[in-house]
C-alpha cells in the first residue's frame, strides 16, 4: 500500500480491468420516432372524405327545381346535402337555397289555394243569394191584384151601384165625356151617389162639369188627376 492510503499498483496505474469494474453501467433510452408525438395526439380525428372541387349536380337540380316545383325543390336538395356530405362536393349552399325556394314555393301554392276555395265559396254564395231575389219578387206581386179585385184601397168590397156606376162611365166615349153630353152628367152623378172611398172626389168632378167656377183655376188640373186615379181604383176593385 503506498503513503496515501490508497492500494498500489505496479507503475501506479490500476489495471485496465480494474476501470470495468468500477466504471458505471451506461444508461440506455428508447429513441422515439420524431412524428410519434403528433400521431399519438391524433389519434382519434377523422379528417372526413376529401374535398372536391366538382359541384354536386343534385343540388344545382334543386335551386333550380325549387322556383317551379317547390316538393321537387325539397326532395333534391335533402338528398343533394347526404350526398355532398359522403363526397366531399361543393354545393351544400345550393342544396339548401333549394330547400328553402321549395317550401317558400309549396306555401304560396298552399295559400293560392285556400284563397281559390274561399273565392269560390263566396261566388256560390252570392249566386244562390240572387236566384232567390227573383222568385220572391215574383211571388209578391202575384197576390197584390187578388187584393185589390177583391176589395177596395180601405179593404172593404165595393158596392154594386160602384161598380155599376163605374161600368158605365168607363163605357162612354171619351168625347162626350169631355164635352159634357147628358149621358155622360148622368153616369157621372150616379157613380157620385155611390157609396165608396172616392165618392168626394166624384162629386167634385160632377160640380165642376155642371158650374166650371165651382173650383179654382189652380186647383182643376189637380182634380181631375185625382179623378182619373180614383175611377182606375175603383174599376181595379170591381173587376
Amino acid at each position: 500500500m503506498s503513503d496515501g492510503g490508497q492500494p498500489g499498483y505496479p507503475g501506479g496505474v490500476p489495471p485496465r480491468d480494474q476501470f470495468a469494474q468500477n466504471a458505471p453501467a451506461p444508461q440506455t433510452q428508447a429513441l422515439t420516432p420524431p412524428d410519434a408525438p403528433y400521431a399519438a395526439a391524433g389519434a382519434g380525428y377523422n379528417p372526413g372524405p376529401p374535398s372536391s372541387e366538382r359541384t354536386n349536380t343534385l343540388s344545382i337540380v334543386a335551386l333550380v327545381g325549387g322556383f317551379f316545383i317547390g316538393l321537387l325543390g325539397v326532395i333534391a336538395g335533402a338528398i343533394a346535402l347526404r350526398q355532398i356530405k359522403k363526397s366531399g362536393e361543393r354545393g351544400r349552399g345550393l342544396a339548401i337555397g333549394g330547400i328553402v325556394v321549395g317550401s317558400l314555393n309549396m306555401l304560396a301554392g298552399i295559400i293560392a289555394i285556400v284563397l281559390v276555395v274561399v273565392a269560390f265559396m263566396a261566388a256560390a254564395s252570392a249566386a244562390e243569394s240572387l236566384s232567390e231575389q227573383p222568385q220572391s219578387s215574383v211571388s209578391e206581386p202575384a197576390t197584390a191584384p187578388e187584393e185589390d179585385g177583391a176589395t177596395g184601397t180601405d179593404g172593404a168590397t165595393p158596392s154594386a151601384e160602384l161598380c155599376a156606376a163605374v161600368t158605365e162611365l168607363t163605357s162612354i166615349d171619351q168625347s162626350e165625356l169631355t164635352g159634357g153630353s147628358a149621358e155622360a152628367m148622368a153616369a157621372l152623378e150616379a157613380l157620385a151617389a155611390a157609396p165608396g172611398d172616392n165618392q168626394e172626389t166624384y162629386g167634385q168632378i160632377v160640380d165642376l162639369m155642371g158650374d166650371p167656377m165651382s173650383v179654382p183655376a189652380e186647383d182643376q188640373q189637380q182634380l181631375y188627376t185625382d179623378f182619373a186615379t180614383a175611377l182606375q181604383e175603383d174599376a181595379m176593385a170591381c173587376m
